[in-house]
């Protein structure tokens, strides 16, 4: 495997968890218009078409909730993975560098203050990482 083939394949937690908050901000998007139209709906007489309105919305919501729960559990089992991978390093240092930067998500910079080196030092430390990782 590639060294950019094992940045891909480590990046997938990051691009999960990304995924799983934008689901669940439109889900919120979502919970609110329904609340708001179940506000409006019973200050109105009857009407068909609020109805159709409230259905829409649950209907939306119990779709996001769905793709929320399976991305979940795809997150977790990711995760997992990518723990089992980093873990297979020998090298505490160098696991270390890899779980701030895709576990953690940290930037280069917040890595390198969290391992007290320089940026350039964990960006040399992350390619040794990426070399030895047994994929």
């Amino acid at each position: 495997m590639t060294i950019q083939e094992k940045k891909e394949y480590l990046r997938r937690y990051q691009v999960l968890d990304a995924d799983i908050r934008q689901i669940g901000e439109e889900l919120c998007e979502w919970r609110k218009r329904a609340m708001k139209l179940t506000a409006v709906i019973s200050n109105m007489p009857e009407d068909s078409r609020a109805g159709n309105h409230t259905r829409l919305a649950v209907e939306q919501i119990a779709q996001f909730e769905k793709r929320l729960d399976r991305r979940m559990e795809q997150l977790m089992r990711v995760r997992m993975e990518t723990e089992k991978a980093i873990a297979r390093l020998g090298n505490p240092v160098l696991r270390r560098v890899l779980k701030y930067r895709y576990i953690a998500g940290h930037t280069w910079e917040k890595v390198a203050a969290e391992m007290k080196y320089t940026t350039r030092h964990v960006t040399r430390l992350h390619n040794r990482a990426l070399q030895q990782l047994p994929l």
